[in-house]
């Protein structure tokens, strides 16, 4: 067989061309995370004469394949117990399409081919992997669990930005984080699910005054203040206006835009309040009264 000497990414392997026929399929096996597939199996694919070089190519590469999550290692006994004990890869689906793309041999294109044929397969359930047991080193763990922190921090950041909130914007994160570096924030957290947030509509105080049979917006307000959702202030002009407290905040006020402009162009916020603070502000006034 054809032989010749092939750069992969900062080391030279001898690799074996192989012709795309022969490129049978892998066989992949279940992790807590998904199928992965074992690094010997694709440097054979790759045609590398000596499979374990792929492993240096891993290592040297390791930084961008955490990107795309945990790099799964099995430890290996040596015959005889002496030595080192060795150490395998399993690698997901992005991590065996970057390592067959870093290779840059000749059956890099097919195997690539192969690999995403063989993963679309077990995700359709055509091909049932056998479980195996995974031994995860913990510095992988903590280094991929603190950069989905930070990029989760960004992502729900970003998500609150561009008008997201609650639940949407956890929500969101989350599934940016997962798809950017393969931690799954509230998995690890073992959170399944988030209960649905009760959308209420939201209210003017002279909505609210409409709904307690209050004269006016005004006395709304003065509610709003007695019972501690908002605190009454005054500007630099004398002008009353009203400053959210944490029991508003819990009771559903917000802050929101109106159509109205200062004379600087800027839109006027006003403070609006979820529909359940009428019942609050109901049962506030009859324990007033008892």
């Amino acid at each position: 067989m054809d032989k010749h000497e092939h750069n992969t990414s900062g080391g030279k392997f001898p690799v074996s061309r192989v012709s795309a026929n022969e490129i049978a399929d892998i066989g992949l096996k279940t992790f807590d995370d998904g199928p992965r597939a074992l690094d010997l199996d694709i440097a054979k694919r790759l045609g590398f004469d000596r499979p374990r070089d792929i492993r240096k190519l891993i290592e040297r590469n390791m930084a961008e394949l955490l990107r795309f999550g945990v790099c799964a290692t099995v430890a290996q006994n040596h015959g005889g117990g002496r030595g080192r004990p060795g150490k395998e890869y399993w690698l997901n689906e992005e991590q065996a399409l970057l390592i067959a793309a870093l290779s840059e041999t000749k059956n890099a294109a097919e195997v690539r081919h192969m690999l995403i044929k063989v993963f679309v397969a077990w995700r359709r359930g055509d091909l049932p992997p056998v479980p195996v047991k995974v031994n995860v080193p913990t510095n992988e763990r903590l280094a991929v669990a603190r950069e989905g922190r930070l990029q989760f921090k960004m992502f729900r950041s970003v998500a609150r930005d561009i008008g997201l909130k609650g639940n949407q914007a956890v929500l969101s994160a989350n599934r940016a984080t997962k798809m950017t570096t393969g931690f799954d924030v509230m998995g690890a957290l073992g959170i399944t699910h988030i209960d649905a947030q009760v959308n209420q509509p939201d209210l003017r105080p002279s909505d609210i005054a409409g709904r307690l049979g209050l004269r006016s917006a005004q006395e709304a307000n003065k509610l709003l203040v007695r019972f501690g959702y908002q605190n009454a202030l005054r500007d630099h002009k004398g002008h009353v206006y009203y400053e959210l407290t944490p029991k508003g905040e819990n009771a559903g006020g917000v802050f929101k835009d109106t159509d109205k402009k200062t004379g600087h162009g800027v839109p006027i916020k006003q403070l609006m309040w979820a529909s359940r603070i009428v019942d609050l502000l109901r049962s506030d006034m009859e324990r007033e009264d008892a």
